[in-house]
């Protein structure tokens, strides 16, 4: 179960989301998951900033922002010209991105004055709007496999090399090293 690896969730955790989704219906914003037993508060803290809601009433929920920064970046929003009430779906999305992307690197310091909040946070809220859909991962570079590892047998020990997590289990991580079968780490 992929939820138990995000960050503040454990796999009893987990489990008590997966039941409250199947015995509730689908979750519709990121505050609901407040009501799933066994997610207090600092969990909710340390998890919420990983679980996007898609279909929520509040936009926000399905991008990277972290809700303890959602004021701050409403705020930003209606600086930006796209003020967050009304929004909603991939529509909205699209109409926070086209504004974001407009936006100058040179004004977001300005931003963060004029919000009272660090020049990171501003910028940090700027990316995750700019990409609400973003999968962090498209932004590692390409995999280069050695040319001279063709199959298992060219692997030696002591080998330094590059590879994609293909599987997560309890005793390690598959990845796929560019042979034939995934290593075990």
């Amino acid at each position: 179960m992929l939820l138990k690896h995000i960050s503040g969730l454990n796999e009893t955790q987990a489990v008590s989301i997966v039941k409250y989704r199947n015995d509730n219906g689908k979750f519709t914003s990121r505050k609901a998951l407040k009501k799933v037993p066994k997610i207090g508060e600092k969990t909710f803290e340390q998890a919420a900033g990983f679980i996007k809601v898609a279909e929520s009433s509040n936009i926000l929920d399905s991008t990277w922002v972290h809700p303890e920064s959602y004021e701050a970046a409403e705020k930003m929003m209606e600086l930006a010209g796209v003020p967050h009430a009304g929004l909603k779906g991939t529509a909205g999305l699209a109409k926070v991105r086209e504004a974001f992307l407009k936006i100058d690197e040179k004004k977001i310091p300005e931003f963060a004055e004029k919000l009272g909040i660090s020049i990171l946070l501003a910028s940090d809220i700027a990316a995750a709007l700019k990409k609400p859909g973003l999968d962090p991962r498209e932004e590692l570079p390409p995999i280069m496999l050695k040319s001279d590892v063709l199959s298992i047998s060219d692997i030696k020990v002591g080998m330094k090399l590059t590879g994609t997590v293909r599987n997560v289990v309890d005793f390690g991580a598959f990845v796929d090293i560019g042979v034939k079968n995934d290593g075990l780490c």
